[in-house]
C-alpha cells in the first residue's frame, strides 16, 4: 500500500508540475489515499448521470465541485466496503441499476451513445452499477436501525413545520406517518453526514493546485 501510494503521489506531483505533461495523461483533480481521481472521471459521471442523491455524502464545501466531491466520497465508502465485504448483489439486482442508469440518460441506446462517445465499456457502467449496490446495502445494514421518534418529538416536529401540514389533521394516522418518516430519513442523514466527514478526517485527500 505505502508503494502504491509512494508512485501514485509521484504521478500526481508530476502531473501538477509538468502542464504540458498533464494535459496527455489528464489531469488530476484529487488523490485519495492512493486513488487517482481524473477530469475525465468528473466527465463521465456528469454525463452518465451517475451521482444518486441519496448516496452517503459529506457537505460540499464552498467553491468545491460536487461531482469531484462526490467521488471522494464514494472511494472512501468503497474502503469501508472492501474492509467488510458484504455478500456481492447479484446480477438481476445489477441488471435493474443499469436500467436505472438508462432511464436517467433517456434509453439504453442513448447509454450507449453516450459510452461510446466518452470511450467507455459497458463493463465499466455495469461495474460502477454494482459498486453502487454494494454501498447501499453496506450502509443499510451498517445504519439501517435508527431511533424511531417518540410521540412528543413527532408533536414538536408538527410544531416546528406547521406550514408543512396545514389543513391537514395531525392526529391522522397517514399524518402521523409521514412525520415519522420525515424524521427518521433525517437523523439517517445526520448520522451518515457525520460518518463520511469522520472517514475523510482519517483520510490522506490532495487536491493539486489549478494554475
Amino acid at each position: 500500500m505505502r508503494i502504491v501510494r509512494a508512485v501514485a503521489c509521484l504521478v500526481l506531483l508530476l502531473a501538477v508540475s509538468n502542464g504540458a505533461w498533464a494535459e496527455i495523461i489528464d489531469r488530476v483533480v484529487a488523490l485519495v489515499d492512493g486513488h487517482l481521481i481524473t477530469m475525465s472521471d468528473v466527465t463521465i459521471v456528469n454525463a452518465l448521470h451517475l451521482i444518486d442523491p441519496a448516496s452517503p455524502a459529506s457537505p460540499v464545501e464552498a467553491g468545491r465541485d460536487p461531482t469531484v466531491e462526490h467521488l471522494i466520497d464514494r472511494i472512501l465508502v468503497l474502503e469501508e466496503v472492501e474492509r467488510y465485504a458484504p455478500a456481492p448483489p447479484d446480477d438481476t439486482a445489477i441488471d435493474a441499476r443499469v436500467a436505472l442508469i438508462a432511464q436517467a440518460n433517456g434509453s439504453a441506446a442513448r447509454v450507449e451513445e453516450r459510452l461510446h462517445a466518452l470511450g467507455v465499456s459497458p463493463a465499466w457502467l455495469r461495474q460502477w452499477a454494482t459498486d453502487s449496490l454494494r454501498i447501499r446495502a453496506y450502509v443499510d445494514q451498517r445504519f439501517g436501525s435508527v431511533v424511531q421518534p417518540s410521540d412528543e418529538e413527532i408533536e414538536a416536529y408538527f410544531r416546528e413545520h406547521q406550514s408543512d401540514f396545514a389543513g391537514k389533521d395531525v392526529n391522522d394516522a397517514t399524518v402521523q406517518s409521514t412525520a415519522r418518516t420525515a424524521m427518521v430519513a433525517a437523523r439517517r442523514r445526520a448520522v451518515l453526514t457525520e460518518w463520511i466527514t469522520g472517514l475523510r478526517r482519517r483520510a490522506d485527500v490532495v487536491r493539486p493546485e489549478v494554475k
